[in-house]
């Protein structure tokens, strides 16, 4: 939806892999989804999509699958952290470049 154009919702075309509590985020004007749920399993998969094309691009996979994980940008960089999978919570943060790279989050007390 882009309010100074229209105020209409309009659907995108299919991803690859449907998912249920991914992480989003957006990038360069680029739509970033990040793992989530499809069905029992949780997903590594990050798929990208691009507005100019109309098309989906998968990305690398992240090292380990997350839902409901939170997603945001910082100086044009894509991180996703937190979520859980069946057995943890993450405490760690992603960051995407052109793979993902793993950084533990540290707590304070």
């Amino acid at each position: 939806l882009d309010p100074t154009v229209s105020s209409i919702w309009e659907p995108l075309p299919p991803m690859a892999c449907g998912r249920a509590s991914p992480a989003l985020a957006v990038v360069g004007g680029m739509m970033y989804i990040c793992g989530g749920r499809d069905g029992d399993k949780f997903l590594s998969s990050t798929e990208r999509y691009d507005p100019q094309s109309g098309r989906w691009e998968a990305l690398s996979p992240m090292s380990a699958g997350r839902g409901a994980a939170a997603a945001t940008v910082l100086d044009e960089q894509l991180y996703v952290c937190g979520g859980h999978d069946v057995t943890e919570f993450r405490r760690s943060c992603s960051k995407h470049t052109s793979c993902w790279r793993d950084h533990i989050v540290q707590t304070v007390n």
